[in-house]
Formats: structure tokens, sequence, C-alpha cells
């Protein structure tokens, strides 16, 4: 949860600063924090932490069931 909210900081500081220097930082931490993240998430998966939800069909839709 940490690390998913420190991704979604990153880029709301990314976007809001001014600086081209301060913002590749941003995207710097950003990148090593998604490079800890990816491994993170299959484990997650893996070990039934994280479930995928159902697909969302709407109504109308000619391909629901």
């Amino acid at each position: 949860m940490k690390i998913a909210t420190s991704i979604t900081f990153c880029a709301q500081a990314m976007s809001k600063t001014v600086r081209t220097d301060v913002g590749l930082i941003f995207f710097e931490i950003q990148v090593e924090l998604m490079k800890i993240a990816a491994p993170l998430k299959n484990l997650m998966k893996e070990r039934g932490w994280l479930r995928v939800p159902p697909r969302y069909n709407p109504p109308g839709n000619p391909n629901s069931i």
C-alpha cells in the first residue's frame, strides 16, 4: 500500500512541478518504485492476496451474457 501511495505521490509532484530537473527526479524515483512493485504484484496474485475483479459488461452491450 505504501508503494502504491508513493507512486501516486511522485506522479502528482511530477505534474505540479515547474522545474524540469525536479520533475525528472520524481520520475526517477517513480521508476525505481515501479521496479519494486512489479514483482510484488505477481507475488500477491500467486498467494491469492490480490484478486482480479470480474469483467464489467454495461447494460445494452451486445456481447453481455
